[in-house]
């Protein structure tokens, strides 16, 4: 059951990363990018920022990566 339900959070973590990432990718600057995240009314749990950087990291979106550094320093949170 225990396993269950950590999968299902995975795999909402994964849609999470995957919904931001599209969001933030449509926009131009680096600054627009951590605008978006920091007006996200929900604010995303650590482990889809992990999955939404790695992604970016694979990708070489490296603007993408950037927004995140960026947002995290202001959150004080590590990613």
């Amino acid at each position: 059951m225990a396993q269950n339900i950590n999968n299902q959070l995975d795999k909402l973590n994964e849609q999470i990363a995957e919904g931001i990432s599209k969001l933030i990718r449509s926009l131009d600057s680096v600054n627009q990018r951590v605008d978006a995240l920091n007006n996200l009314t929900i604010k995303p749990n650590i482990q889809a920022l992990k999955l939404l950087k790695s992604k970016a990291l694979l990708n070489q979106d490296f603007e993408t990566c950037e927004a995140l550094n960026i947002y995290a320093q202001t959150q004080n949170i590590e990613i």
